[in-house]
């Protein structure tokens, strides 16, 4: 990829990353994102039709980061493992980037971003239950398991951070794997 395009992203993300913790995405101008970034106008829309896909396309690489720091460890083969590397990658996550989601939860593009992380943890999810020896014995097929358990991990990790996180993120993390394991009988 050519450096100016690549450091012209990095500094619109910088500036969409500074006005997402202050608010949420629509109330938020591409003049604003430009003038703060100090990138023309002409410029982000030579690469972006809005800020909607601008902000699709930021969503897409913060997605990507979170999957590269969740699958980190070369034991992730292992369910146990992946589910537990994944809870503390998205929990991090979480707690990094509080304010953006906090501001954002409602809105539909962060709904998008969700579906996205859904199906990267769900796929993840699947790959290791095939490889279990016993999968074939589950009432439920590995897909239906890897799309209901991601879906619900992140419900669950929208409602810690509504609700002021009633619980330490240890606790998910126990009682989220816990929860996995025990739906494939490990």
């Amino acid at each position: 990829m050519d450096i100016r395009i690549t450091r012209t992203e990095k500094m619109l993300t910088k500036a969409l990353e500074t006005l997402l913790e202050k608010k949420p995405l629509e109330d938020i101008s591409v003049t604003e994102i430009c003038e703060l970034s100090t990138v023309r106008r002409a410029t982000f829309y030579r690469h972006f039709a809005d800020k909607y896909q601008f902000f699709n396309h930021y969503l897409q690489v913060i997605s990507q980061q979170f999957m590269n720091e969740a699958e980190m460890s070369e034991e992730l083969g292992d369910l146990a493992v992946y589910a537990r590397h994944m809870h503390i990658a998205l929990l991090k996550f979480s707690e990094r980037n509080a304010r953006f989601v906090n501001n954002n939860i409602e809105q539909a593009m962060l709904t998008e971003t969700m579906d996205m992380v859904v199906k990267q943890i769900a796929a993840g999810i699947i790959q290791r239950l095939k490889q279990l020896p016993n999968y074939r014995n589950n009432t439920a097929s590995a897909e239906f398991i890897g799309i209901f358990y991601a879906a619900g991990l992140l419900q669950t990790l929208r409602w810690w951070l509504k609700n002021g996180k009633p619980v330490t993120a240890e606790q998910i993390e126990k009682q989220a794997t816990s929860l996995l394991l025990s739906q494939v009988g490990l």
